[in-house]
């Protein structure tokens, strides 16, 4: 740069920003660029002499302090309201300058830094020459930068080689928190293309045998960087981001251009994890999470390695590792960690199913059985052995052979079989120890029946031991007194198992590992009320989908059936409940959910519940009562072949042209998942009354499962027993039972066959034309007592179907819809528009719309209805999420109503009119409840056509309408 007058007048800037967005992955920091357009400009750069600036940027005022390096100069600003800028102004091509920084702006998860890089025009830029009389106002800085502005901070300890590494990272992590040594983990390359990393690159900030005052940002010319970098802190992430010259692009440190790396702080090398540990708490109690929790995952790594086996450092080794984990879960929440959260809340969950399935009262019980079974295996050794030699010394004292020959025969016979009595003893406790602790979480009363067969074994070989002793001559007192001695090890032992009360302390130590395990998911739940998204909060429940199955499965194995239900519902349906809180769509109010909660949920609703849990190989199945009472149920499956056969089931059930033999592999599917889902179910827990609602709560691919349709052991459709009403979840129903509802005769508002309608959107195939629902739709409207509202054809479109909505007691539409978002993508951000417009229905095409209606636009419609028939195709599908369906009946129920009514396939249209005309005549002509009167709609196409299901297995009833 040369040494030009300063600027005074504005020069407008070209900028390219590239948001460096931080995350986390399997325990390690990964970086994504990506363009965001334009920066805004740059007004002026106004460097003083006295090493101040001044500028303006995307109207923002910028006050920093600056220096010079080479040709080129050094800033470091505040930039609005919590922003930073820091960054080189170099020299280009007359009258060109770059301005290359880090713009850091506060996120939801902790600062976000950009990478700018502005191209200004319109005029030299630069540093005022200064007066070579006067001295120098800023630094020069050739080769190296100075590493902030102002003196170092001396220390006159001498460096000490003796102190190990925990030891030096701990005098580095009490100066300011850019010092220290980092790993660059994150470089994009020259280009800002590709990321590449560079795990070896260690580069040390900073000298804890020589500390010197680093401040943040810093620069300086470290090892392991190519050259002069700026270095800035992201937050209190425990991660930084740098710019280090390109010197691909051209000679110079200051000529070549800058890209971004990003940094990790590096760990202490050390297999302490007492020491490591010690450490990290220190670290946590200064505020400094971002340097503890690398700190704390190291030591929990060593720790872990330390459980295998059965010995008292293990032990001790969970008591240190259950306390850390505890902090490690603070530290990630504090450092918005969402992934490191989870994984620490499953650790958690592991700990804790270790201590309920081996706490002290069971090791207590292992460590005195198999220590009285080797002491009583030692005594039966000594038996044998003394009585080969007690009985030659005893037999001297008595005159001729044969009375010693008896004699010694005699005592042999005692000596054996006490020593037999002992060993056979021995081998029983070790059966009945291994049979108690062999399967953790053990079952209280399977221990306290353990202890007691123990107690039993020892007693009987005491008496045996002392009946013995008894009948032993006076002259064999040696052996005598071993009998009695091991008589008498029996007796104490047993009467210590008795003092110990094995099965008690297991109970009560089970009833702690639930304590400790209830309060896991407030973290989670407090996670998703810092989310304003609605898709945010869906990542967010179906990223801890594995913490939630290994909470569920620790709570079912400790027998306490109520919180594994607690903690299932928990997992789900949260996003969706908090949508059902609010009176503005995409804009949740949060709300936890716990064991009083839901007791009340249960309480209100009044009606039986089978809720079901499918995680890997485990089905658990909640069957419960209407007054809360829950009966739980746990079955191993096949996911892939469950999962395979729910595809199959929809791929007949869609066939074109379906013949005699796939209608009977059809029927077998749903025997077979009607065998599997619903043999688990407590029976005796749902009504005798067959119209009586009965709420099923599906879980994974289990919502794609038409639940009525399933075929029992007796050949029967579940519909023939219950009428089936559908949720994602419990949390739910509050929101959906404090809607109004309107007390007048039922009114209609029907959108019936629109034309012309869109061509598929992704697919481009036409929609066919329902003419035959449109020339037999009066006989369902004639039954509402209300009277009904029916546009058609070219009326049917977006802007009658909006004020539709606003005044009647059933929407209506007779239409088109299809699901093509089967699955989530990966990452939230990506849910774009065009993805987030799946599934959909059709209206009439005109001139403003283009007659596809997605999620988006329903969540506007607010409709007054109650009830909504969707007499769609495959109207009920979605993407499977953790949340639910992601699809139409989600959007509906959130926008107004309290159920809907479609279809999970493809339902012929003469079909669905004969279906939804007799679900009419039934609700409306006899009066019944809508589940009652869907239940009956299904039974009559059931008894019309037996050996058909594809023609009634499709209609199912979503939310809970009264």
């Amino acid at each position: 740069m040369t040494s030009a007058g300063t600027p005074r007048c504005p020069v407008p800037a070209v900028a390219l920003a590239r948001t460096l967005a931080l995350s986390w992955s399997a325990g390690r920091p990964r970086a994504t660029w990506s363009t965001a357009g334009d920066a805004g400009d740059l007004r002026y750069w106004d460097p003083n002499p006295d090493g101040t600036l001044r500028c303006r940027l995307d109207g923002h005022s910028l006050t920093g302090r600056w220096w010079r390096c080479g040709d080129g100069l050094v800033a470091v600003t505040a930039y609005g309201d919590g922003q930073s800028l820091e960054g080189f102004l170099t020299a280009g091509p007359a009258p060109t300058s770059t301005l290359t920084a880090l713009l850091l702006r506060p996120g939801l998860d902790g600062p976000v830094p950009t990478h700018l890089v502005l191209r200004l025009r319109g005029g030299p830029v630069g540093a005022p020459k200064p007066d070579p009389d006067e001295p120098e106002p800023w630094p020069e800085v050739a080769g190296g930068f100075d590493d902030a502005p102002g003196p170092a901070e001396p220390d006159d300890t001498p460096p000490d080689p003796r102190v190990d590494a925990v030891d030096r990272h701990r005098r580095w992590l009490d100066r300011p928190a850019l010092p220290g040594r980092w790993l660059v983990v994150e470089d994009p390359g020259p280009a800002g293309a590709d990321v590449g990393r560079a795990d070896d690159a260690v580069i040390d900030i900073g000298d804890p045998a020589t500390p010197a005052s680093v401040r943040d940002p810093a620069w300086f010319d470290p090892p392991g960087l190519s050259g002069p970098s700026l270095v800035r802190l992201v937050g209190n992430t425990g991660l930084a981001v740098a710019l280090v010259p390109d010197r691909t692009a051209g000679p110079g440190p200051m000529r070549g251009g800058w890209r971004p790396v990003v940094l990790r702080r590096a760990t202490p090398a050390s297999d302490d994890p007492a020491a490591l540990r010690a450490l990290a708490l220190d670290r946590y109690a200064a505020g400094r999470p971002e340097q503890a929790v690398p700190l704390a995952n190291t030591a929990v790594s060593l720790y872990l390695a330390r459980l295998d086996g059965d010995t008292p450092s293990a032990e001790s080794a969970a008591v240190d590792l259950a306390l850390l984990v505890h902090s490690q879960i603070v530290g990630a929440f504090a450092l918005r960690d969402y992934p490191a959260l989870l994984d620490g809340l499953s650790l958690a969950v592991r700990l804790t199913r270790r201590h309920a399935g081996s706490p002290p009262a069971l090791t207590l019980l292992r460590r005195l059985v198999v220590d009285t079974a080797d002491l009583l295996r030692d005594q039966a050794a000594l038996l044998r052995a003394a009585a080969g030699r007690i009985i030659p010394d005893a037999a001297a004292g008595h005159a001729g052979a044969d009375a010693t020959a008896g004699y010694a025969g005699a005592d042999a016979a005692a000596g054996h079989a006490g020593a037999d009595a002992a060993a056979d003893c021995a081998a029983r406790l070790r059966r009945l120890v291994a049979a108690a602790v062999q399967a953790p979480p053990d079952d209280p009363d399977a221990v306290a029946s353990a202890t007691a067969a123990c107690r039993a074994a020892l007693d009987r070989t005491a008496r045996e031991l002392r009946r013995l002793a008894a009948a032993e001559a006076a002259d064999a007192q040696p052996l005598t007194t071993l009998l009695t001695g091991t008589a008498e090890l029996a007796a104490s032992r047993s009467d210590a198992l008795r003092r110990a009360d094995v099965g008690r302390a297991t109970a009560a130590s089970r009833r702690a590992s639930r304590a400790s395990a209830s309060p896991l998911p407030g973290y989670v739940e407090r996670w998703r009320a810092l989310l304003d998204r609605d898709w945010d909060r869906i990542f967010a429940a179906e990223q801890a989908v594995g913490f939630f199955a290994r909470l569920v499965e620790l709570l079912t194995d400790l027998g306490d059936g109520w919180a594994a239900l607690v903690a299932s519902e928990q997992s789900r349906a949260r996003a969706f409940a908090d949508l059902l809180r609010t009176d503005v769509p995409g804009r949740p109010a949060g709300s936890a959910l716990d064991a009083p909660a839901l007791a009340a949920i249960l309480r209100a609703h009044g009606h039986s519940v089978v809720e079901y849990f499918l995680h890997d190989c485990r089905l658990t199945v909640w069957t419960v009562r209407a007054d809360g009472t829950p009966v739980t149920a746990v079955r191993v499956v096949d996911p892939d072949a469950l999962t395979g056969e729910i595809d199959r089931l929809h791929a007949l059930a869609e066939h074109p042209a379906i013949q005699t033999g796939q209608r009977h592999e059809l029927t077998a599917l749903l025997t077979r998942l009607g065998t599997l889902l619903w043999a688990p179910v407590a029976a005796d827990l749902l009504p005798d009354d067959p119209d009586e609602p009965v709420t099923v709560v599906p879980h994974g691919v289990l919502l794609r499962v038409p639940f009525p349709a399933l075929i029992m052991p007796d050949g029967r459709p579940l519909a023939t027993r219950h009428a089936i009403e559908l949720l994602p979840g419990l949390a739910v129903l509050p929101g959906l039972r404090t809607r109004v509802r309107h007390d007048r005769p039922v009114r209609l508002a029907a959108l019936v066959n629109p034309q012309p309608m869109p061509p598929h959107p992704t697919r481009g195939i036409a929609f066919p034309a329902l003419y035959g629902t449109e020339r037999d739709f009066g006989a369902i409207a004639r039954q509402y007592p209300g009277g009904a509202r029916i546009v058609r054809g070219a009326e049917a479109n977006l802007a009658a179907l909006a004020d539709l909505a606003r005044d009647a007691d059933v929407l209506y539409l007779a239409t088109h819809a299809d699901a093509a978002l089967v699955e989530l993508p990966a990452d939230p951000a990506a849910v774009d528009r065009e993805a987030a417009s799946l599934p959909f229905f059709v209206v009439a095409r005109t001139a403003d719309h283009d007659g596809i209606v997605d999620m988006e636009a329903v969540l506007r419609l607010r409709p007054d209805a109650d009830l909504v028939v969707l007499a769609c195709c495959r109207g009920g599908r979605g993407a499977v999420a953790a949340d639910g369906v992601i699809g139409l009946a989600r959007a509906f129920l959130v926008s107004g109503p309290t159920a809907l009514l479609t279809a999970l396939c493809e339902v012929g249209e003469e079909t669905s009119m004969r279906f939804l005309y007799e679900f009419h005549r039934e609700w409306l002509g006899a009066g019944r409840s809508v589940p009652a009167a869907v239940r009956r709609a299904q039974v009559c196409l059931m008894t019309e056509e037996p050996t058909a299901p594809e023609l009634w297995l499709g209609f199912v009833l979503f939310g809970a309408h009264r």
